[in-house]
């Protein structure tokens, strides 16, 4: 079997995406890979207690985590697990070169020249692995080069549904200050619209250890363990989770235990949130209010609404996500390049939700530009954008 060198970045306490690259490298380990983590070499004056937290937060074998990337090189494969990883990737000059992509990285930052240089990253020549369909679509629409593709999951054993726990009038939010990716002021400006015209609604935000400020400081509950969430997301009726970018991992955990999830109409959810589990509303607090409101005032609406969410997620689970990652490494290790998707990706059918107040002609035209974006990405997903 062939050794792969992750290159990975500095551990951070509650990562999910740092948590998704060590699940599907011990999945890669698991089909017999030999797989070592490189760390960047500015941490050097740390090396020991970043090597214990890999150990200790992801159960890697401390024998097989190294800081700086020299140690990658003769490596059968070197895989960049983030954008500002793949010029160090590139300059190992290994055998194969391989991208785990789970957002658009270089969103993230004002346009300047950290844009410049993650958009410039796949020049490298990475073969990608995207995680969801409009990230797939975005990088062969982008970039022009097709990507395998890899389906958002949830471990079953911790995400299930439990039909002997009651629903509460209750919304649960994940808020993370520090990832404007996750739209923390709009999500919290939309809790307060709640709490004003539902002072009944139980409130539970969760995601960070900063403490949230305001009036909603006093439903901060920190950040949980997974099965902490689970719990959570298995009392509550609706969930919310924010994305301005690929959608985050978190709505598909919700829906997994069967609570629907109200989430923004945009060209980044239309292509992989499911109108069996998902309300998606306009993009202003007020709206999203009146979405998540439209469920607590309707149990068995949203009842129904989560029950279809845990059908959907049933057979979309970790290991069918380790099966697809591991299938992918195998090809790339094969010399195979990634096709465009066999598939027809499905748009999100349903109607946006949006405060009568909001509606007009301005609303509707933003609204159809999304929805045209969302399919321009899917045809490029497809290979049929010319």
């Amino acid at each position: 079997m062939a050794w792969i060198a992750w290159l990975v970045n500095r551990p951070i306490p509650g990562s999910g995406g740092q948590a998704t690259v060590f699940a599907r490298a011990r999945a890669t380990a698991r089909a017999g890979h030999r797989c070592t983590f490189h760390l960047p070499g500015w941490l050097a004056e740390h090396a020991e207690a970043m090597r214990g937290a890999v150990v200790e937060w992801h159960g890697i074998a401390a024998g097989d985590v190294f800081v700086g990337y020299e140690g990658a090189a003769g490596a059968d494969l070197v895989m960049a697990t983030d954008w500002g990883g793949l010029p160090a990737a590139g300059a190992l000059r290994a055998a194969r070169l391989a991208q785990f992509v789970q957002d658009h990285e270089a969103s993230f930052r004002a346009v300047g020249d950290d844009t410049l240089r993650l958009e410039a990253s796949p020049i490298v020549g990475a073969t990608a692995i995207c995680l969801g369909n409009w990230l797939r679509g975005t990088f062969a629409e982008r970039y022009g080069r097709a990507a395998f593709g890899i389906a958002f999951g949830a471990d079953a054993a911790i995400y299930h549904p439990d039909d002997t726990v009651a629903r509460e009038d209750r919304v649960a939010c994940i808020v993370q200050p520090e990832k404007a990716r996750r739209c923390p002021g709009t999500a919290v400006a939309a809790l307060e619209i709640v709490r004003e015209r539902r002072p009944q609604t139980a409130i539970s935000i969760y995601g960070n250890e900063t403490p949230v400020t305001g009036p909603l400081a006093d439903y901060a509950l920190g950040r949980l363990a997974p099965t902490e969430l689970a719990r959570l997301y298995r009392r509550a009726r609706v969930g919310l989770c924010l994305s301005a970018t690929n959608p985050s991992r978190i709505p598909f955990e919700m829906m997994a235990c069967g609570l629907p999830v109200v989430e923004l109409y945009r060209a980044n959810t239309l292509l992989d949130l499911p109108e069996a589990g998902a309300v998606l509303a306009l993009q202003t607090p007020h709206s999203l209010a009146e979405a998540l409101i439209w469920l607590l005032d309707r149990p068995d609406a949203a009842a129904r609404l989560g029950a279809a969410a845990a059908r959907y997620m049933e057979d979309r689970t970790a290991e069918r996500e380790d099966r697809e990652f591991v299938a992918a490494i195998a090809a790339i290790l094969a010399g195979e390049q990634p096709a465009p998707s066999a598939a027809s990706v499905p748009l999100f059918g349903r109607a946006p939700v949006v405060l009568d107040a909001q509606r007009g002609p301005v609303t509707a035209a933003f609204l159809a530009s999304q929805r045209r974006e969302a399919r321009r990405i899917a045809a490029a997903a497809a290979g049929r954008l010319s």
